[in-house]
């Protein structure tokens, strides 16, 4: 399985289309300072595998803190439709997009879908990272994207302080990845219940194997975040290693034999929590 181009999850998109509207510099890593890339949920059906594990209001209090920027999220609430509405927002996750339906929307909705808005009167202009230019909706068929998602949010910057002294993102990346490598010593047991779970159910259906594919195909792409991140410490040892593996991930999507998706993940947190650093 190869691929080339738009990641499935567009929390960092639509987040970087919000930072340059705002004319603030882009927070890199976004995914690893937010923790999303270290931690996945398998519950549920095989169309929801391989999601953060980690919720979006606890992620971006994270991100938050760490890159010093003064988020909010909003949680997705039954009175959504008389909600004040900031001028500028990341809106998500989504069930539906606004761009093009691609073969994965019809098996995979791995709850990583996010979209930028831009408010307007009372109109608003959206944006979808998966290629759509802006689309003007009103705010009832804004909220019918969201299908009562439970995880839905509005993510936008706090007024107070968003323009000065305290937007600084001077961190390294081998705070980012220890970090990462704490936050997952505490949720491994949770992470891995889910997984094994998730291999316990898996029927091999049609439908669950093509939600599969998608769904290790999501997940792969968050961990080489985390790999990317390890060889710029300087730890390309672990980032061969986990190259290797990352083959072993691809060939299971492909003949959806799972059953040893959870040692193989359980080697490639290892790796990185056995390093010595």
């Amino acid at each position: 399985m190869f691929y080339i181009g738009k990641t499935l999850d567009t929390f960092c998109a639509a987040l970087d289309q919000l930072m340059e509207y705002e004319k603030l510099p882009k927070i890199s890593s976004v995914d690893c300072v937010s923790l999303r890339a270290f931690g996945f949920c398998a519950d549920g059906g095989a169309e929801e595998w391989f999601r953060p594990l980690i919720d979006t209001e606890s992620a971006l209090r994270k991100l938050g803190e760490a890159a010093e920027v003064p988020f909010l999220a909003v949680r997705l609430g039954k009175e959504f439709d008389r909600m004040e509405l900031p001028e500028t927002f990341v809106f998500g996750p989504v069930k539906y997009g606004i761009a093009a339906p691609a073969v994965s929307d019809r098996y995979y909705r791995g709850g990583g879908r996010y979209l930028f808005v831009r408010q307007w009167e009372k109109e608003y202009e959206v944006y979808d990272p998966w290629g759509f230019p802006g689309l003007w909706m009103t705010q009832e068929e804004l909220l019918s994207l969201a299908d009562h998602q439970p995880d839905c949010c509005i993510i936008c910057l706090r007024e107070e302080g968003c323009h000065g002294s305290r937007i600084s993102r001077e961190f390294s990346c081998e705070t980012v990845l220890r970090r990462g490598v704490e936050y997952h010593k505490e949720i491994c047991d949770l992470e891995a219940q889910s997984i094994a779970g998730a291999v316990r159910r898996y029927a091999g259906a049609q439908s669950e194997r093509i939600a599969l594919r998608y769904g290790i195909l999501n997940m792969i792409q968050m961990l080489d975040k985390v790999f990317l991140l390890a060889a710029k410490c300087e730890r390309q040892d672990i980032k061969t290693e986990y190259d290797e593996r990352k083959q072993r991930l691809f060939r299971m999507a492909e003949s959806g034999n799972i059953g040893e998706l959870p040692g193989i993940l359980t080697c490639i947190w290892r790796s990185l929590e056995n390093d010595g650093r």
